[in-house]
């Protein structure tokens, strides 16, 4: 599982359908590719902070390294084209966030499967309206109606 960076101005975009579709000012957003009711999905992480720490890992919030490397946070994943994808060196990054980048990526790596599990069930639950976080998801299926009718999706992109 890599992790990437996707386009600000599809952010901006997606912002401008979802209000609850997370922006990051100042910062780029990373995070890391998802197959999701056969689409691509882009499930941004969060840098760490001391409140990730105490916080319960639940369904739609898997804490990386018990939280000390941050945690991916599954209610706000969002469908994405591939052309809006930027793969990225770390080394390209400075000296703290690249060494933050690759103790978060080895750590992902070994809740890989988990993180599958829990991005599907986050998106059936918020579709279903069945857990009490449904309210704090962005709205997938009007994402991907935006996504599909206005990028150019792959049947490579499409497959499981």
């Amino acid at each position: 599982m890599k992790l990437v960076k996707i386009q600000s101005d599809f952010i901006n975009q997606l912002r401008s359908i979802d209000s609850k579709v997370r922006t990051k000012k100042e910062r780029p957003y990373i995070g890391i590719v998802l197959k999701v009711n056969n689409l691509d999905y882009f499930a941004p992480l969060a840098s760490p902070k001391p409140k990730h720490k105490t916080m319960k890992s639940n369904i739609d919030l898997i804490k990386i390294d018990k939280g000390n490397l941050g945690v991916i946070d599954l209610e706000n994943m969002i469908p994405i084209p591939s052309s809006e994808v930027i793969h990225f060196d770390f080394n390209d990054c400075n000296e703290k966030e690249r060494t933050l980048l690759t103790n978060q990526h080895r750590e992902i790596s070994k809740i890989e499967k988990t993180i599958h599990e829990n991005s599907n069930k986050v998106y059936t639950y918020c579709e279903n309206k069945k857990e009490p976080f449904y309210s704090r998801c962005v709205n997938f299926k009007k994402i991907e109606d935006v996504v599909l009718e206005n990028y150019s999706i792959t049947e490579n992109e499409k497959k499981l």
